[in-house]
């Protein structure tokens, strides 16, 4: 917010007459293209890498050397991995929202709507949490489900993590799952 202006009303108006300027340029041909190519400085950076035998994993979505695109990848197949596994399982929102509610002691349906009460706000972080950072499930869906409105979902998603962290939950031993 900084960058912008000290106070959050000026720094949206100054944010938005920015990005309202850059797009008054059109493609910039320093800011088109990504992963090897963008990476190694352009063709004649990759051609050298070749020459030189070095061949490195690229993905044109990645910005970064082969070792950080591979990690990158590694870690993205691992979550898609662990969210095929929950839904072979038969895992699905209904099986969390009951696991929460267990965990923080509460009923399922108390997680539905709007509340205040300590436990409920905790375990709707924790739900939106994992709901869609571990099991790759929508923020509108969840929005849906809990009767809330999507940006509550969306700052429920970045506490729970912390909440998640900081109790050492895990997921799989919450469902009591085998994967």
């Amino acid at each position: 917010m900084e960058l912008f202006g000290s106070k959050l009303p000026q720094a949206r108006y100054n944010y938005h007459e920015y990005v309202t300027a850059g797009s008054k340029l059109g493609k910039q041909p320093d800011l088109t293209g990504g992963g090897l190519i963008r990476s190694a400085g352009g063709w004649r950076g990759v051609q050298q890498l070749r020459k030189a035998g070095s061949f490195q994993k690229s993905d044109e979505r990645i910005l970064g050397d082969g070792d950080f695109v591979e990690s990158v990848l590694a870690e993205a197949d691992e979550k898609m991995s662990l969210r095929f596994a929950y839904k072979s399982k038969g895992i699905s929102l209904d099986h969390l929202q009951q696991a929460v509610a267990t965990l923080i002691g509460i009923k399922p349906e108390d997680l539905v709507g709007a509340s205040k009460a300590r436990k409920v706000t905790k375990g709707r972080i924790l739900l939106c949490y994992l709901a869609v950072r571990e099991m790759g499930l929508s923020m509108t869906e969840i929005a849906s489900r809990l009767k809330i409105a999507l940006p509550t979902v969306s700052g429920a998603v970045q506490k729970g993590e912390d909440v998640a962290r900081a109790e050492g939950l895990d997921i799989v031993k919450l469902l009591n799952v085998n994967i």
